[in-house]
């Protein structure tokens, strides 16, 4: 599959979770995606987020390491330390984009949203692209990310947690707020990211622990849409 295609698939599978009503999709660049939704010109640009990144990192070397493993018949999940915060990563991301949307010809489009994809469903991705729901809530997400976005030129921004059908939206004047998907248990006074630290099974083996909640997050999806087809 091209880049086009997957910015396509991706921003289809946002709008499909969103039901978000009639639209068309067409491949563009600078941003990916030309969408008319509703009667508005939408220019979509998507990225996905990776674990690895965050200040002084550019790329990721747990995806490049995940597909060299995928290539190879038989091989299960590869090593390597996977952070449980998703919030360096994502601020990577939007600080990536913001730089590039600023040369964009905003009289093209009503609107310019920002899609940011996590737990990728595609070989060779699933666990660098793993974000832990559990480490994420909208007050967080405030106050690391929302600064940026209102300098951008942005217009609204999605995260889409794929597996998990959880998706996240800003804008200028709501800031970041859940639309879709269960909020993360409360852990009192508690960092919402300590316990998953204590974690033995994310300390021992943190490859293997995102693609087994990976693999939970795709059986429970399974198990919702065969629910669905039931009589």
């Amino acid at each position: 599959m091209g880049k086009h295609d997957e910015e396509i698939k991706l921003t289809r599978r946002l709008l499909l979770a969103l039901d978000g009503g009639d639209f068309v999709l067409n491949p563009s660049d600078r941003p990916d995606v030309d969408a008319a939704i509703g009667g508005r010109s939408i220019g979509v640009e998507v990225t996905v987020f990776h674990a690895d990144e965050g200040p002084g990192r550019g790329g990721s070397v747990l995806r490049a390491t995940e597909e060299k493993a995928a290539r190879q018949a038989g091989s299960g999940p590869s090593g390597g330390w996977i952070p449980v915060d998703p919030l360096p990563g994502l601020a990577a991301r939007i600080r990536d984009k913001v730089t590039i949307a600023e040369a964009y010809d905003r009289r093209r489009f009503t609107e310019l949203w920002l899609l940011i994809v996590a737990q990728l469903q595609k070989s060779g991705a699933v666990a660098s692209t793993f974000a832990l729901s559990a480490a994420l809530n909208a007050p967080s997400l405030n106050q690391q990310l929302h600064d940026p976005l209102t300098r951008s030129a942005f217009d609204q921004a999605y995260l889409h947690l794929s597996l998990e059908q959880t998706i996240y939206v800003w804008t200028r004047s709501e800031r970041w707020r859940l639309v879709k998907g269960s909020p993360p248990a409360s852990g009192g006074s508690e960092l919402w990211f300590k316990s998953a630290l204590r974690d033995p099974e994310w300390l021992r083996d943190p490859a293997g622990k995102a693609h087994a909640e990976a693999q939970n997050a795709l059986d429970e999806l399974a198990a919702k849409r065969s629910k669905t087809k039931e009589p």
